[in-house]
């Protein structure tokens, strides 16, 4: 925050969408607060919801479960392309790596991605019944690793300066 007034249009704007998208998960995932605060669901979440709470990935709409349609396959696409495929484009390709850099997306380093590859096995290979929560901790765990010490960290100072 120290630094916004100094930076581009695009970190900005790459900055507070990571922080919507962010956001919108933890929301999700708490269900917008709902049993912190106590809220009944109301009819359409209660007829629509798969877990009868407010959030979208546990909808169903007539035979279309958001959740496997949005939240498995959409994102995991993108997570795909996201963990094997941009950190490659980022060392290869000196444009893609500028945009990248200018809309502070964190580019993960090969530990990150040996994470999400072992921890990905682990959850594959257990058979509890509820091992896609411990992989949604491994998932935020790694994250918040990517974002704390990118790649590309020298996306987060104050000056392009302390890069070179």
């Amino acid at each position: 925050m120290k630094s916004w007034s100094i930076k581009q249009r695009s970190w900005k704007f790459g900055m507070i969408l990571m922080a919507l998208l962010f956001l919108f998960a933890a929301g999700e995932e708490i269900s917008w607060g709902q049993r912190i605060f106590n809220i009944e669901s109301n009819a359409f979440f209660v007829e629509n919801n798969l877990q009868k709470e407010t959030n979208l990935h546990n909808l169903t709409i007539g035979n279309i479960s958001l959740n496997k349609l949005v939240f498995s396959k959409i994102i995991f696409g993108t997570l795909l392309i996201y963990i094997l495929i941009l950190p490659v484009v980022y060392l290869l390709f000196h444009r893609a790596q500028k945009l990248m850099d200018d809309f502070a997306i964190p580019i993960m380093e090969a530990h990150h991605v040996l994470a999400f590859i072992i921890s990905t096995v682990i959850i594959v290979i257990i058979p509890a019944e509820r091992k896609w929560e411990l992989y949604e901790f491994c998932f935020a765990f790694i994250f918040l690793m990517i974002f704390y010490n990118p790649f590309n960290s020298w996306i987060y100072k104050d000056e392009i300066s302390s890069v070179l």
